[in-house]
């Protein structure tokens, strides 16, 4: 671990202090390097120079092993625990016993700037200014307000940019998810299944809602946010259940799982089914490629490894 703004100067490292401590000799000015000085011998870093006008530090190679050790574990330099894993690290954290929400994340990545829009925050994108809008977006836009989501969120304010596009694909997900001839639990059981498929967490996020809304037990959500194969109540469930994974994971569907399908929802239903799993999963590549999460940072699932 190196940050370096300027050449540091040398530093006079000494003995064993007799309990174990490295002491250190540092050349610190101003309160904020005095404090990071208390910090990082507190932590027993056996070798630290801290020097020049500009928050220039060094951190000798063992004791960046040390640090990274740490903070590859969940914990800051001030052993903090956090409940999320530093974002370069395989292990991830379980998921929290009180439910799925996580809230407080926060970003490692310095250039990663958040930025509100809608509902959602978007990081890669600069925030839409609707007093800009030409007459297209702003038709499309009222458009979305109208219509029975009420609200321009999720993958729309990116799309925005597309107008057109926006405008079609918009009424695409109305008609899948207000008028097509599926069940709306059912149709919430495939979305949150597409979407924990690609990781989707504002999809999952407001769609976890939606299924609750329409009766899907807290349960199965919770399953499915883990990666587990939740317990479904009828064999519809589980049949529609076992179709999105399969056509999601394999790219195919067997013959049984269709036949199964076909008598299960006929022609028509099948057919609404299979473009609603790649509806939302052009949803979710959409919002993972330009980073849009849910408000505060809440994060119900494990980001993946």
């Amino acid at each position: 671990m190196r940050i370096k703004a300027g050449a540091p100067r040398a530093a006079k490292r000494t003995g064993d202090t007799g309990d174990g401590a490295m002491a250190t000799t540092l050349d610190c000015r101003g309160a904020a390097r005095l404090a990071m000085t208390i910090v990082l011998i507190r932590h027993r870093l056996p070798s630290v120079v801290i020097a020049g006008l500009d928050p220039a530090i060094h951190v000798s190679c063992d004791a960046t092993a040390r640090m990274d050790a740490r903070i590859a574990s969940g914990h800051d330099a001030e052993g903090w625990q956090s409940p999320f894993p530093n974002p370069h690290c395989t292990r991830s954290p379980a998921m929290p016993p009180e439910g799925l929400a996580m809230t407080g994340r926060r970003r490692h990545d310095a250039g990663n700037r958040k930025r509100k829009q809608g509902n959602a925050t978007m990081s890669r994108l600069p925030d839409l200014d609707i007093a800009t809008f030409d007459d297209h977006q702003k038709r499309i836009y009222d458009s979305l307000m109208a219509s029975p989501r009420g609200r321009v969120s999720g993958p729309f304010p990116v799309l925005l940019r597309t107008p057109e596009m926006c405008d079609r694909f918009q009424n695409l997900g109305k008609y899948l998810r207000f008028e097509c001839s599926l069940d709306k639990q059912l149709i919430e059981l495939v979305v949150l299944t597409v979407a924990r498929h690609w990781h989707a967490q504002y999809e999952f996020w407001a769609h976890a809602t939606f299924a609750r809304q329409h009766g899907l037990a807290d349960a199965i959500i919770e399953a499915i946010a883990a990666g587990k194969r939740p317990d479904l109540p009828t064999p519809q469930h589980e049949l529609l259940y076992t179709y999105t994974r399969e056509i999601l994971e394999t790219s195919r569907c067997s013959q049984k799982t269709y036949d199964a399908m076909l008598a299960a929802f006929g022609e028509e239903t099948f057919v609404e089914i299979t473009v609603l799993v790649g509806y939302y999963s052009a949803g979710a590549v959409l919002m993972n490629t330009f980073e849009v999460a849910p408000p505060d940072g809440t994060l119900p699932m494990e980001e993946p490894r």
